[in-house]
């Protein structure tokens, strides 16, 4: 064996020979002593032997082979001419393969007929090649005659007695016909065999249009190029082309034709013949295919040595599945690839497969070279494989199987959770009245612990046998007998304290597919408490009514009932001709009060105001507070404007008096607006916003004072619609820049990203801040345009720095929630990535944890599909929203931005220090990233770093710069 092919792949192929069903041996070309070639057999694979009953020792040579397979003289002969007539056929027409029909004398004395295939390529594989037999159905009688004939063809050349009747008797029974072309007068002549091949009647006179009219052109040119060559080199020729026929179906023919010369060497004629192959040609192509087969595979197997267990055989499927490449997987075990496996198992298993017939099944997990498993259905069966005993595994991927199977247990799981889970008994009884199953909390009634000790008994032999046993079954028996469902009944019982107890019980017929019944299926709920609760309704809707109307803190009308009073006064007043007056009162400073004090002391704060207000005015007027620590009162049948300014004035010494808490004393003043009725509105709404704007002008002047509505504040409403004009043409015209502020890794003092913060660059009012613009881009609706012109100019400008070599970190990107709820949100971002061309995990986006709060299940869609795309996200300003730790779990969030509010009074203020380490120690258990915002200060800085926040964003390290100072930033941080 020489290097063209080495030891591994000639066993390798050897070892898959032996598995293939058709017979096939392996040759080697040789030269003996004459300097003659002639094949070596190498090998015969089972199938061969089975088949044709020969050994390799039985035919070590070809031409020992055609003296067994074909001892008739003339048929070895006729064979051996019929075979290189195939090769130079093939080769001529650049075929991989050839193959002939042949008669073949068995080890057995039998003939059999086979489709005898190989490459014309001399060395197919390595320094070998390949010949395959086909076992085939006896030939038709025209093929045997045809065989026949030419081999008293071949005899009678071979005697020289070729006669012109023999002939023309050979074409007839092989379907070949005969033609000559006069090259002198152009005249064509045809055998008889012609006109049947071309399907012409006797009277056609044949001629040169024959030979190409019925043909493609790419076959028409070849045809004039054969005979062109013919006639120019004198040599044979030989084409197959495909013809089509008037009538009939197109066929396959095989042209044999050359060239005449006169004494002078002219050329004077072409003759030839030409023969129907369409079943050849057929059969040829399935043997191609067969072939192919056999040179590729694409099925999953492996071979293992029987003793040692090591693989030894594994096809490119094996590699592909596995990623282990074919030397690889040669280098390993089963143990290797199937890490579930013991030796114990794979002893047994061999061990079933106990002949080379039995075949037995098992299910294993593979494991692939990265590490990552699949699950596989393995079939395994004892073979034989180059001389040792070996066992064969093809294996399925069954992954999918395994996953519809995890999903039915889980499905099986989930129902008997859920009938566990359920907040009432439930039981199912056969017709004897015998149990078959129940759910735990009946269990629990019947003072057992397992189903088991339940299943296939009666109720007279539970704990309630003497008292409702025989009531239950002739209630169960009614059911059933009638096959009408008793739903939803109330019945009374004693339970296991001795306890009297009301139960709504609900029985319903079991049936089986064919509608019959086969047994009772019940629930029963302990409604006690609810038959309790429902006593106590009409209370409880009184105050549910009272507290839908009232302020739960202070208890006086909320909103709701102010506007129904308001609604009522207005009606009165106008069918009486009367005015009322509306005061909308703010207190000042009290946000210092909870903020510095908690909600708590606040709280105490706002009652006793209540109360005190609530002393301060008559019995037909309405004090309401409207939330927070705004207040109205309604003032009804007013004399002048002058009782009312003094009744505001009033109302201002009150709020002045001092009120204590807690052992503390506050001192608040409040800011009034006083809107009047029919002067300044008529409907509900138009008074509270005039008293509303009146309060704020109060705010304006000072506070601590009172100012009644005038016309002249309408002109705030109108520089609010002109800035909301200005807002839209700023988006249209692009007037917007954004500024990064850094954000700083105190512990190793690295950049770690930047926030993008946009600014309005106003035509006339130059760099206006964020404050400005942005609550009036939220109320709006602006705010999602205004969101999408920041989120691709922020993926422009660090594409830009990324191609100048300035890596700024994760450039994170503030996120409204108009724009989580806008249904094209998800689209605009992938199309601003290509767009822009900026990767996913250069950006980041924050948004609010109030927002997130507003609609959880809609920011988790959204939030998860911006995961999807690769980007990540923050939670901003987190501790102001109220999180449900639970839910935040099952955000796709990656890090969490700590509110300013709590980092601006530390390290002095204890409550933010408290909820600054809660929140630091809640991210780390719960493996978000944490970054404090707001840092001024060295003292701030060493507090987070102390409480393991190195995260860190503020003026301390620098307050946000344009875009064309970040580079410079970086370079001298």
């Amino acid at each position: 064996m020489n290097s063209k092919i080495n030891q591994l792949d000639y066993d390798t192929l050897i070892n898959l020979l032996s598995l293939f069903p058709n017979p096939i041996t392996l040759n080697r070309t040789q030269i003996d002593d004459q300097n003659q070639e002639y094949d070596e057999i190498v090998y015969v694979n089972p199938a061969f032997t089975k088949s044709l009953g020969y050994e390799v020792e039985d035919i070590p040579t070809d031409r020992v082979w055609f003296k067994k397979a074909y001892p008739d003289e003339s048929y070895e002969k006729f064979i051996s001419q019929e075979w290189f007539n195939a090769l130079n056929i093939a080769r001529e027409n650049k075929q991989d393969l050839l193959g002939i029909p042949a008669r073949i004398m068995c080890g057995d004395g039998v003939e059999k007929w086979f489709q005898v295939t190989s490459h014309t390529d001399r060395f197919a594989i390595g320094e070998f090649h390949l010949i395959i037999f086909v076992e085939i159905d006896t030939p038709e009688e025209t093929i045997l005659k045809l065989q026949k004939t030419s081999q008293e063809l071949i005899t009678k050349n071979r005697l020289l007695t070729h006669k012109e009747s023999v002939l023309k008797e050979t074409q007839q029974v092989a379907q070949i016909g005969s033609w000559e072309i006069d090259l002198l007068s152009g005249a064509v002549s045809w055998s008889e065999e012609m006109y049947k091949i071309y399907g012409e009647d006797s009277e056609h006179v044949p001629n040169m249009d024959d030979f190409y009219s019925r043909l493609t052109e790419s076959d028409a040119t070849k045809v004039k190029s054969k005979i062109e060559s013919a006639i120019r080199t004198g040599e044979r020729q030989h084409v197959i082309i495909d013809i089509t026929r008037k009538n009939l179906p197109n066929i396959t023919v095989e042209i044999f034709g050359q060239a005449v010369y006169d004494q002078n060497h002219q050329p004077v004629k072409v003759i030839g013949s030409s023969m129907d192959v369409t079943s050849r040609v057929a059969l040829q192509n399935q043997n191609d295919e067969l072939a192919t087969i056999l040179k590729k595979t694409h099925q999953e197997l492996y071979i293992v040595d029987l003793d040692t267990d090591n693989y030894v055989y594994a096809n490119e499927s094996a590699s592909l599945c596995t990623g282990y490449t074919n030397e690889e997987i040669l280098s390993l075990s089963v143990y290797d690839l199937n890490p579930l496996l013991t030796k114990d198992h794979v002893k047994q298993l061999k061990a079933l497969a106990g002949t080379e017939l039995d075949t037995i099944s098992n299910v294993s997990m593979h494991k692939r070279k990265d590490g990552t498993t699949y699950p596989v259905y393995a079939s395994l069966q004892r073979i034989t494989y180059n001389n040792r005993k070996c066992y064969a595994i093809f294996d399925a991927d069954i992954s999918e199987l395994k996953q519809a199977e995890m999903a039915l247990k889980d499905q099986f799981n989930l129902l008997q959770n859920i009938i566990d889970s359920m907040p009432v008994r439930i039981f199912w009884k056969n017709l004897e009245g015998r149990y078959l199953g129940a759910n735990k909390l009946f269990l629990d009634d019947a003072q057992i612990t397992d189903s088991s000790q339940l299943i296939g008994k009666t109720d007279f032999e539970q704990t309630w046998a003497e008292k409702d046993a025989e009531a239950y079954r002739k209630d169960d028996m009614s059911v059933m007998t009638s096959e009408v469902p008793k739903l939803y009944f109330e019945e009374s019982q004693t339970n296991k304290h001795g306890e009297k107890i009301i139960l709504s019980t609900s029985k319903v017929p079991l049936k089986n597919l064919e509608g019959e019944v086969i047994g009772l299926l019940g629930t029963y709920e302990d409604i006690t408490e609810r038959k309790q609760i429902q006593e106590t309704l009409i209370e409880q809707q009184n105050i549910l009514h009272h507290q839908a109307h009232h302020d739960a803190l202070t208890g006086l009308p909320n909103r709701l009932l102010i506007k129904d009073r308001l609604d009522h006064a207005i009606k009165y007043s106008k069918r009486h001709h009367l005015s009322f007056g509306l005061l909308f009162i703010d207190l000042d400073q009290f946000k210092q009060i909870n903020d510095a004090m908690g909600h708590d002391i606040g709280d105490v704060v706002l009652t006793k105001i209540a109360k005190k207000l609530q002393n301060s005015i008559r019995d037909s007027d309405t004090l309401a507070r409207l939330g927070g620590d705004e207040f109205t009162i309604l003032v009804e049948e007013i004399e002048s404007e002058e009782d009312l300014s003094l009744f505001a004035e009033k109302i201002i010494e009150v709020s002045k008096e001092a009120i204590e808490a807690d052992g503390q004393v506050f001192y608040l003043s409040s800011s009034i607006g006083v809107s009047m009725y029919p002067k300044d509105a008529q409907t509900v709404d138009e008074l509270l916003k005039c008293a509303d704007s009146a309060m704020y002008k109060a705010k304006e002047q000072g506070r601590n004072n009172v100012q009644f509505y005038t016309e002249d504040m309408t002109q705030r409403a109108f520089e609010h619609v002109a800035m909301q004009a200005s807002l839209r043409q700023a988006i249209q015209n692009d007037e917007f820049i954004l500024y990064y502020q850094p954000q700083i890794n105190a512990e190793n003092h690295s950049i770690t990203g930047l926030e993008a913060l946009v600014r309005w660059q106003h035509p006339s009012l130059g760099l206006v801040a964020p404050n400005k613009f942005i609550p009036l881009a939220e109320s709006t609706g602006m705010i999602v345009e205004l969101d999408r012109q920041v989120m691709k100019m922020a993926m422009k400008q660090v594409v830009h720095w990324h191609s100048r070599g300035i890596n700024p970190g994760t450039v994170w990107i503030n996120l409204a929630a108009k724009q989580i709820q806008h249904p094209g949100f998800i689209e605009f971002v992938e199309g601003c990535l290509a767009e822009t061309k900026c990767k996913p995990e250069w950006i980041a986006l924050e948004v609010t944890e109030s927002d997130i709060m507003t609609n959880l299940d809609d920011a988790k869609n959204v939030l998860v599909k911006v995961d999807k795309l690769g980007i990540r996200m923050a939670i901003d300003d987190f501790g102001t929203g109220y999180s449900s730790l639970a839910y935040l779990k099952r955000l796709p969030v990656s890090k969490l931005k700590i509110d300013q509010s709590f980092i601006r009074d530390l390290p002095e203020d204890e409550d933010d220090k408290a909820i600054t380490k809660t929140i630091i120690t809640m991210a780390e258990n719960l493996g978000f990233d944490v970054i404090a915002e707001g840092v001024e200060t060295i003292e701030q800085r060493d507090f987070l770093l102390k409480n393991h926040c190195y995260n860190i964003q503020g003026y301390f390290y620098s307050k946000p710069i344009p875009s064309d100072a970040v580079p410079e930033f970086i370079t001298n941080f």
